[in-house]
Parts: C-alpha cells; structure tokens; sequence
C-alpha cells in the first residue's frame, strides 16, 4: 500500500477546512450574527463543541474567520462526539462537530438538528508482518472488536472459520 503524497493529504484537510469555513458562515449569515449592520466592530460570539477527530479543522477554521473577522470569536471546546451533538440540541453552542453519524436515539430526539458532513475517515488495520493472519473479512474484525476474538493464539483456520 503506497501513501498518499503530503500535497494530497494537505488538498483533503484544506478542502474539509473551506468546507466547515463555508458551513460556519452560512450560519452565522443566517442567524443574523454577520453583517446587516453599519457596526464598524462586529461582537459576535461563537461556540463550537467538537469532536477530537475534527478538532484540528475546527480550530483552523476558527482561526482563519477570526482573521478575516477580528472583532468577532470563535471558541472551539472539547467533549466528544456526543458531547457536540447534545451541545448544539440544547441550544448551549452554535455549531457540534460529530466524526460519525448521528445515531437513531440522536435523531429521534432532536429531529430539527441540521446535519452537514465536512469530511469522511478512513481506517486502515495494520497487523505486524510476522502475524500470520492475512485477510480478515468485516465478520472477523468484528469478531476482534467485541471480543469473541480475545487473543492472537487461536489458529488461523479458527479465526478465519468465524
């Protein structure tokens, strides 16, 4: 497997980056915290809950519209995944980041949440070259996530047989 060239990985964070700049400021057009005003100084506060995995474009953006908006601020907290989805429905930030899917529980609760995706991962599972386990399906990492796989001593044939 050949890695992706720096300029690629640095095009897709940069693009994920316009992307929730252009998602941020739509919502700030919307709600009435940009313009409209003959204010010379804008006071608009903003606060974003985040996920750890979005953290790094969130506070990018956040610093690149604080440039472009200086007397405007962005505040970029932690929490998790679940923390920024119940953050932004109960009205205690203006933007929660998720790196997965809102779940059913999520969505039936707060049905009014607009969801925008910015960006999707990618997992790689990496096993040491002496291992001799080649080819997991799905089913088998599965198997290795929930436990019914606990340890690397069960034979290969037993752990490609699940």
């Amino acid at each position: 497997m050949s890695k992706r060239p720096a300029l690629e990985r640095f095009s897709s964070y940069a693009a994920a980056a316009t992307l929730l700049i252009a998602v941020i400021a739509a919502s700030l057009l919307g709600s009435g915290c940009i313009g409209g005003g003959n204010d010379a100084q804008h006071s608009m506060k903003l606060q974003i809950a985040r996920s750890t995995t979005v953290l790094p474009i969130a506070e990018e953006c956040a610093r690149i519209f604080m440039e472009d908006y200086p007397g405007d601020r962005v505040f970029v907290s932690g929490g998790g995944s679940s923390h920024g989805v119940k953050a932004v429905a109960d009205g205690t930030m203006g933007i929660g980041t998720a790196s997965r899917d809102l779940t059913d529980s999520e969505t039936e609760a707060h049905p009014d949440l607009a969801v925008h995706a910015i960006a999707m991962d990618g997992i790689a599972i990496v096993v040491h070259p002496e291992n001799p386990v080649d080819g997991l399906t799905m089913a088998q990492l599965q198997g290795i996530y929930t436990g019914e796989i606990t340890n690397w001593g069960m034979s290969v044939v037993e752990i490609q047989r699940l």
